[in-house]
C-alpha cells in the first residue's frame, strides 16, 4: 500500500492519505473517481491477510450495511480490489469524540452520549453488538453530530456464523465490561454496550477512565474487582443525579444495568429535561451486599465483628437504618406501570428524532423503519398505560406521517381527551383535517354544491378549530414555527393567500424540512393568478425530499408539473403517489387521466376502472363513469 503522503488508485478510487489503522485494517481518505465523492475506505494492513481476516471485515462491513441511523457510520460498498477486500463508508469531517470533548460543557456531552445510546439501541435491536465503544471509535462531525465508527469486534446475534471463540478477550481494557474480561461470548448482548458506553460517559464527566491502571491487566482485574467512585465525588460540578446514571450503567452484572441502551438513552433525556432520573443510588444495606459478594472472607470478619458489637453497632457499620417504607400493592403497580408507560415513550420519541433526522437527509426507507418502530414503542406504552396522553399524542403523529389518517385521527382524539392543553395534538390532527378538507374541495364536482361542497365545510370548520387551538397554545422550546405554520394554514382555510404566504415563508425560515408547509405554500402558489407552477414544483421538490412517504406531495407535484408541461414527470409523481398510498384517490384519478393523455388507453382505462371500484361513492364518480365510457366508444 502506498504511505500516506502518497496518492494512489485503487480500482475506481484514489487514495489520498491514511486515516488510521489498528491491529486488522488501515483506513484511507479515498476519492471515489466515478461518484466525485471523498470516502473513507477500510482494508487490511496485512496483503497477505489469510481467510479469517477477509472474512472478519466482510462480516463487519455487513454488520453495519444493514444499520441506517444517522449516529451510525454509512458503508456504501463492499468489494474486492486486486485480490485484497475492502469496503467503504461515509467519511465523516470532524474529530474524535476524545478531542472533541476538550471544547464541550457538560450538557453537550451528555447529549452526545445520549445520542449514542439511541444509535446502540438501534444497532441491538438490528442483533448487531458493537463490544468496542470507545471515545477513538466516535467522530464529532463538523454540525456536531457524532458518529459511532469501527464496528470491528462486532457480533451480528442474528448471524450462525460467529467469528468470537470461547476464551478469545476482544474490546479495550478501560472500556470493557466485565463479561468480556471473563471471555464468554454467550453473556455479551446489549448490555455489554451499555457498560462500555457508561464508561465513554465517566470519562467525559470525570476526565479519566473508571478503571483504568498502569498495566493492561491490572485494568482488567479493576473492572472485575472494583466499583468506580461516584462522578459526583471525583470531580466538582458533575450533578448528582447524573453520577447515578452513569454509575447504574457501570454496573457489574449486567441483569444490574440498564436492560437497553435504550433505557440509558431515557435516562439522559430525563436529567436533560429536568426530569427525576429512573436510576437510584444503592442504599447502605445494597452496598453491604455488592461487598460482601466480592469479599467474601472479609465479609466473614465483618460478621464476627458484628456479633461482638451486637445489632446496634452492625447498623453503625452500613450506616443509618432506612425508614420503613410501606406502600399499597395497587399504587406500586400502578406507578410501575407508569414508569413503563414513560420509558417506552421516551423510546418512542428517539425514534421520531431518528425520523425528524431522515427527514432532513430524504432517506425514505429510514424514515418507513423509524415511524414503525416509534408506533410499536408508543404501543407498548398504551398497554402499559391506556390513559398515557403523550403515548398518543406521539403514535398519532408517527401514525400522520407515516400516511395513515383515521389511525392518526383516533390517537389524537384521545390525547386531546386527556389533555385539552396539548397543542401539539392539536396540530397534528389541524394537518389531518386540512387534508381531507383539500382532497374534499378537490373532489366537488363540477356543477358543485351537494353532499360534496357539504362534507368539504364539515371539514374546513372542524380544521379551523383545531388550528386556533394549535396557534394559541403555548410554544415550546424548539417549535417555534408551530403557531406560524397553524396561523398561516386558518388563512388558507379563510382564502385570505397573502396572509399565508407570509407565515408559511416565516414558519419555513425557521423550519425547512416543515413538508406540510411546503406543500401549503406550493398549493398556495397554484392558486394564484397565474399559477407558479415553477414555484410549486421547487416547494414540492423539497418536500418530497423531506417527507419521501407523502403521497399527497408527490399527486401534487404530479399537477404542477402536468401545469409546467411536463407531461413524463406529472405521470411519474402521480404513479409514485399511488405507490406509496394506494387508498389516495386523487393520485389514481390522475394517474388514469395522464394515462389517457399520453395515448396509454388500455392503462388509463384500468385505473378510471379501479377508481370506481374502489371509490364507488367518490363525488367525482359519475363523471369518471361518464369518462369511461366515452372512452370505450372510441
Amino acid at each position: 500500500m502506498p504511505s500516506s503522503s502518497d496518492q494512489r488508485p485503487f480500482g475506481k478510487y484514489l487514495l489520498l492519505r491514511e486515516l488510521g489503522r489498528g491491529g486488522m485494517g488501515v483506513v484511507w481518505l479515498a476519492r471515489d473517481v466515478s461518484l466525485k465523492r471523498e470516502v473513507a475506505l477500510k482494508t487490511l494492513t496485512d496483503p497477505e491477510a489469510g481467510p479469517s481476516e477477509v472474512e472478519r471485515l466482510r462480516r463487519e462491513a455487513q454488520a453495519v450495511a444493514q444499520l441506517r441511523h444517522p449516529n451510525i457510520v454509512q458503508v456504501y460498498e463492499v468489494g474486492f480490489e486486486a485480490g485484497r477486500a475492502y469496503f467503504t463508508m461515509e467519511f465523516v469531517r470532524g474529530a474524535s469524540l476524545d478531542r472533541a470533548a476538550r471544547t464541550m460543557d457538560l450538557r453537550r456531552k451528555v447529549e452526545v452520549v445520549r445520542d449514542l445510546a439511541s444509535a446502540l439501541d438501534y444497532a441491538h435491536v438490528h442483533g448487531v453488538i458493537h463490544r468496542d465503544v470507545k471515545p477513538s471509535n466516535v467522530l464529532v462531525a463538523e454540525d456536531g453530530r457524532a458518529v459511532l465508527t469501527d464496528f470491528g469486534l462486532a457480533r451480528n446475534q442474528r448471524d450462525p456464523k460467529n467469528l468470537t471463540v470461547a476464551g478469545t478477550i476482544m474490546g479495550t481494557p478501560n472500556f470493557m465490561a466485565p463479561e468480556q474480561v471473563d471471555g464468554d461470548p454467550e453473556k455479551i448482548g446489549g448490555r455489554t454496550d451499555v457498560f462500555a458506553l457508561g464508561s465513554v460517559l465517566y470519562l467525559l464527566l470525570c476526565g479519566r477512565s473508571p478503571f483504568e491502571r498502569p498495566e493492561p491487566m491490572a485494568t482488567l482485574h479493576a473492572v472485575l474487582t472494583v466499583d468506580p467512585p461516584p462522578p459526583d465525588r471525583v470531580k466538582a460540578g458533575v450533578p448528582r443525579e447524573l453520577s447515578t446514571v452513569c454509575l447504574k450503567a457501570l454496573e457489574k452484572v449486567p441483569a444490574e444495568r440498564y436492560a437497553t441502551a435504550g433505557d440509558f438513552a431515557s435516562d439522559l433525556d430525563r436529567w436533560l429535561s429536568g426530569t427525576a432520573v429512573l436510576a437510584r443510588p444503592h442504599t447502605a444495606s445494597e452496598l453491604a451486599v455488592r461487598w460482601v459478594r466480592r469479599n467474601r472472607l472479609a465479609a466473614a470478619l465483618a460478621g464476627a465483628l458484628a456479633v461482638a458489637l451486637g445489632a446496634g453497632g452492625w447498623a453503625l457499620l452500613r450506616g443509618r437504618p432506612e425508614a420503613p417504607r410501606v406502600e399499597d400493592p395497587a399504587e406500586e403497580a400502578t406507578r410501575a406501570r407508569r414508569e413503563a408507560a414513560r420509558g417506552h415513550v421516551d423510546a418512542g420519541g428517539r425514534q421520531m428524532e431518528i425520523a425528524d433526522k431522515c427527514m432532513m437527509t430524504g432517506r425514505g426507507d429510514d424514515l418507513r423503519r423509524a415511524l414503525a418502530e416509534a408506533e410499536v414503542r408508543y404501543g407498548l406504552a398504551l398497554e402499559a398505560d391506556p390513559a398515557s396522553a403523550a403515548a398518543r399524542a406521539g403514535r398519532g403523529r408517527a401514525r400522520r406521517l407515516a400516511g395513515d389518517r383515521e389511525g392518526a385521527v383516533a390517537d389524537l382524539d384521545a390525547a386531546i381527551a386527556a389533555d385539552p392543553g396539548a397543542g401539539a395534538a392539536w396540530y397534528e390532527r389541524g394537518l389531518v383535517r386540512l387534508s381531507w378538507f383539500q382532497e374534499a374541495r378537490d373532489a366537488i364536482p363540477g356543477a358543485g354544491g351537494g353532499r360534496a361542497a357539504e362534507a368539504a365545510r364539515g371539514h374546513q370548520m372542524a380544521a379551523a378549530e383545531d388550528l386556533k387551538n394549535a396557534a394559541a397554545a403555548p410554544v415550546e422550546p424548539g417549535q417555534e414555527w408551530r403557531p406560524l405554520h397553524a396561523r398561516a394554514a386558518l388563512a388558507f382555510l379563510a382564502a385570505d393567500f397573502t396572509a399565508a404566504r407570509r407565515d408559511l415563508d416565516a414558519a419555513l425560515e425557521k423550519n425547512p424540512f416543515l413538508d406540510d408547509a411546503l406543500v401549503l405554500r406550493a398549493t398556495v402558489r397554484l392558486l394564484e393568478t397565474p399559477p407558479d407552477a415553477a414555484g410549486a414544483t421547487g416547494d414540492l421538490d423539497r418536500a418530497v425530499q423531506a417527507n419521501a412517504l407523502s403521497a399527497a406531495a408527490r399527486n401534487l407535484r404530479g399537477v404542477a408539473r402536468t401545469l409546467a408541461g411536463d407531461g413524463a414527470g406529472a405521470l411519474a409523481d402521480h404513479d409514485a403517489a399511488v405507490r406509496l398510498d394506494p387508498r389516495f384517490a386523487p393520485a389514481l384519478l390522475n394517474r388514469g387521466r395522464m394515462h389517457l393523455r399520453a395515448g396509454e388507453t388500455a392503462a388509463g382505462l384500468a385505473d378510471l376502472r379501479a377508481f370506481l371500484e374502489r371509490f364507488p361513492g367518490h363525488p367525482r364518480a359519475p363523471e369518471v363513469r361518464a369518462e369511461v365510457a366515452r372512452v370505450e366508444e372510441r
